[in-house]
């Protein structure tokens, strides 16, 4: 299980946040208020950080993408960090950590969380095996370098299927849509 936690400034910081235990609650509390208050211009940036992005776009990336009912809401009632100070949401969806990882659970998850937050949506990490022994995967893709591409295709239809275009594709131009 991970512990750790991100609320980072586009591609400046990143690590992935487990929201399965207090602990986890009590780092993304400590992360999102050094984080919003370096957006609110409270408490700064580091200078790297600032230097680069003078107004950092501020993303939260979960795990378990396809599992819509273990996030946001007790996170934000907290009120450490809120819906505005989020400009994105990010997920992590691998296939052999649970069966329940499935496309179609993705898609109502994602398009849940777009009808909630209206905010873009990114697949942030993902992963289909090439080799994977004494797993059971979440769908029936050959293991395989095919199998991959389908796994990738299907989420990003999954993706580009999303309420109001939330669904944030390809970023290699430098903006999240």
């Amino acid at each position: 299980m991970q512990a750790s936690t991100s609320i980072f400034c586009r591609w400046a910081m990143k690590s992935r946040t487990d929201f399965s235990g207090q602990w986890a609650r009590s780092l993304m509390e400590i992360t999102a208020i050094l984080q919003c208050s370096g957006r609110r211009s409270v408490g700064g940036m580091t200078d790297a950080v600032a230097t680069g992005v003078k107004k950092p776009e501020i993303m939260i990336h979960v795990d378990n993408g396809w599992n819509h009912t273990t996030y946001f809401n007790d996170r934000f009632a907290t009120g450490t960090v809120t819906p505005d100070d989020v400009d994105v949401l990010g997920f992590s969806f691998y296939p052999f950590y649970s069966v329940k990882a499935a496309i179609e659970a993705l898609n109502l998850s994602l398009t849940q969380f777009a009808k909630d937050y209206n905010k873009p949506l990114f697949v942030v990490e993902t992963d289909w095996p090439v080799a994977c022994e004494n797993v059971t995967l979440s769908e029936n893709f050959t293991v395989s370098p095919a199998g991959q591409t389908q796994w990738v295709t299907a989420g990003t239809n999954v993706l580009e299927g999303l309420p109001h275009n939330l669904g944030a594709v390809d970023a290699r131009n430098g903006s999240f849509k």
